[in-house]
């Protein structure tokens, strides 16, 4: 490039204080880059070679956060665009995207070090862009995810309602038809002029039937105790199998079947024992719902309680509460194959702290732990009390992480996650949380099978600094 983009270089903010020969070296070295709309200039996670000037047009910065990319910035004519990647030495933490017909000088790499270094206006400038530009995406970022967060935790939470509210549901749908066919089993039996001895049967087995006995034993004895009902049954029903299922829930067996064949008439066994599979079955549709009901309180509860609604901002907080509002809350990300430990220090105090922020670090940790045994693997939470502090570790048997990262976890927007799947702003808000907010400490060790965040909380805010 020629004297001749030396004007403009030296009207842009970002060298506005480059001394005349900083300038004319600068000039030699960029070239033009010209990009149409809907053209990318570079990709995020892209290696990092250049800074841009914009000399004419409107370039978006993109980063992709919970599938969706999200606008950080619109940059014009004289700012500069790709430096930040540069200083880090890492890779681009966004992408550039051009809105409209765009012409930029590009800046070479090795040429912006030699700026930078030799340069004090220079770098000056640039820390104070910098420092403007991390701020403003910071905050920009930080917002998106709470919003992304919040929206992915209520589908989560939708999710787990679903199922035994569908559940309960269902229940309620066939107990209708149960009820109506007990009403019609009971009309039967009124109409065959059962004797004394019958009608004390009935009796002893209404008890039995009141009281269903379907969670005795595995599911296997429950299968067997089934097709042995039903083979007892071929001799005397066209179709046991309708019977033999409800029976069997209600903890009917050979000896019990064949003991009330000897009791009552041959002609009342069968409507004897239809009233009873329908009594059973309406039993257990009951447990049913009355399961189901639980559960769906039981989400409910852990939601007011992970967002400590109605309640003052400071709290004394059960960290084992917190954890498992947590875990339930989150049910829907953790895989069948994937184990939670729970190994809790009994008698752990109370702590006085920021009770919803102090759950985010949960979720966080929580979180990354899922993602790093995928789909099968053990992540243990431990808690432990050491004088004036309390102790809370998340652990996991994943593959870790590498060693030359593990001092930049708590940077933000750093991610070892492939672009998409973080913003890179979880653990540094984790950190954050507990040890601005709360003059707490957290830490990482991390080898393959075991990775431990591990966070030290005080029992008391006025213990901050001990």
């Amino acid at each position: 490039m020629t004297s001749e983009s030396l004007p403009e270089l030296g009207q842009a903010p970002f060298f506005s204080r480059l001394v005349q020969s900083d300038l004319e070296t600068l000039a030699s070295s960029v070239r033009f880059v010209r990009l149409e709309p809907g053209q990318y200039l570079f990709h995020e996670a892209d290696e990092a070679n250049s800074a841009y000037l914009i000399k004419q047009g409107q370039i978006e910065i993109l980063k992709t956060s919970y599938g969706r990319q999200v606008l950080l910035a619109l940059r014009g004519p004289g700012d500069v665009i790709g430096e930040i990647a540069l200083l880090d030495g890492g890779a681009r933490s966004a992408s550039a995207r051009a809105r409209s017909d765009s012409l930029l000088f590009e800046i070479p790499k090795e040429e912006f070090d030699r700026m930078v270094s030799s340069s004090p206006t220079a770098a000056r400038s640039l820390l104070q862009a910098v420092t403007a530009r991390l701020a403003e995406t910071e905050g920009i970022i930080r917002q998106k995810e709470k919003m992304a967060q919040l929206g992915t935790m209520t589908a989560g939470v939708a999710h787990e309602l679903n199922n035994p509210s569908a559940a309960a549901q269902q229940s309620a749908l066939d107990l209708k038809a149960a009820l109506e066919e007990s009403r019609q089993a009971e009309l039967t039996l009124h109409q065959l002029g059962l004797s004394g001895t019958e009608l004390e049967q009935i009796e002893a087995l209404a008890g039995q039937v009141d009281r269903p006995t379907a969670a005795n034993g595995g599911s296997l004895a429950r299968h067997d105790r089934r097709q042995r009902i039903e083979a007892w049954l071929e001799s005397h029903d066209d179709e046991p199998w309708k019977l033999a299922a409800d029976l069997s829930d209600a903890g009917l067996d050979e000896a019990k079947l064949e003991a009330l064949r000897l009791a009552v008439a041959e002609a009342h066994l069968l409507p004897i024992l239809t009233w009873w599979a329908a009594r059973s079955r309406i039993a257990q549709l009951i447990e049913q719902i009355a399961q189901a009901t639980g559960r769906i309180s039981a989400i409910v509860s852990a939601l007011r309680g992970y967002s400590y609604l109605d309640q003052a901002p400071i709290q004394q907080v059960d960290l084992h509460e917190g954890l498992e509002n947590t875990l339930t809350l989150l049910g829907h990300r953790i895989p069948p194959g994937v184990q939670i430990d729970r190994a809790y220090a009994a008698g752990l105090p109370t702590i006085e702290a920021f009770g919803s922020e102090l759950n985010q670090v949960w979720t966080n940790l929580i979180s990354n732990a899922i993602d790093g045994v995928g789909e099968e693997g053990l992540i243990t939470l431990r808690t432990a009390s050491e004088g004036a502090w309390v102790i809370v570790e998340v652990e996991d048997n994943g593959p870790g992480i590498a060693p030359e990262d593990q001092g930049r976890v708590f940077d933000p927007f750093f991610t070892t996650k492939p672009p998409g799947a973080g913003t890179g702003l979880g653990l540094n808000v984790t950190y954050n949380i507990v040890s601005l907010q709360h003059s707490g400490e957290i830490s990482l060790r991390s080898e393959p099978g075991a990775t431990v965040f591990r966070v030290r909380l005080p029992v008391q805010m006025e213990s901050r600094g001990v």
